[in-house]
This record gives structure tokens, sequence and C-alpha cells, in this order.
């Protein structure tokens, strides 16, 4: 009997065991995941303040391009309409004989600035070219 007690006991104890270390695995799995949570957080706020970044970025370069479509409205003398074509370069360099093709309109709008005053670095910064493009459209239409 003593000996079915002591096996009853050892068995006891190593289920208690057994519960302990699970216990304890679990307590483990616990703390990683409030740890985990609390990164998760830490990486959503983040995230929201890029995504607001963003789009400050982005309502600056429409504001951009605003003030660069009433400069350009400004210098070509007409107003702003998506029906009524602006007046480019084109025509004048078709009746010098320079040019047989139409300009892109990144093209256009770099000859218009230019005849408005603006340096080659405002250019580029206005409408997102490079220095190198702009005073490349620069030497080959202006004459």
């Amino acid at each position: 009997m003593m000996i079915f007690l002591a096996g009853v006991l050892t068995t006891l104890i190593l289920v208690w065991v057994f519960f302990k270390i699970q216990t304890n695995n679990f307590q483990d799995y616990i703390n990683e995941a409030k740890i985990i949570k609390r990164d998760l957080e830490k990486l959503y706020q983040q995230s929201v303040k890029v995504a607001d970044q963003i789009v400050n970025d982005l309502e600056k370069k429409i504001n951009e391009g605003k003030e660069t479509i009433e400069i350009l409205e400004k210098a070509n003398n007409s107003g702003y309409s998506r029906s009524k074509k602006i007046q480019t370069r084109p025509r004048n360099l078709k009746e010098k004989g320079i040019l047989e093709k139409k300009l892109s309109s990144k093209q256009n709008s770099i000859l218009q600035l230019a005849d408005a005053g603006w340096s080659v670095k405002e250019i580029s910064q206005s409408l997102g070219v490079d220095q190198d493009q702009v005073s490349m459209v620069l030497q080959l239409y202006k004459k």
C-alpha cells in the first residue's frame, strides 16, 4: 500500500510540475503577446504620422501646381479652360521652319515659363524635371 501511495504521490507531483511548466509557458506567451501588441501600436502611430506627412506633401504639391497654372495663364494672357487650347511655341517655330512635330505639354510649359522670366532652376523645381532637360529644351526650341 505504501508503494501504491508513493506512486500516486509521485504521479501527482509530476502532473503538478507539468502544469507548472505549461502555466509558465503560457505566461511567457501572454507576455510576448503584450510586447507584440505594444510594438504594433507604436508602428501604427508611426504609420499615421507618415501618412499625415504624405498627405501634407501632396497638398503642398497640388498647391504648387495650381500656382504654376496661374502663372502659365498670366504668361499666356488667357484664361485657363479645358476646352480652350493655350497658344504655344510650336506655332512660331513652325513659321520659322524649325519644328515639324508638336511639343509635349512639359516642353510647352518649359518654354512658357522661360518666356515669363523664370530661371532654369525655378522651371525645373516647378515642373519636377531635371535642370539638364530644361536647358536642352530651351537650347533646342528657344531661338
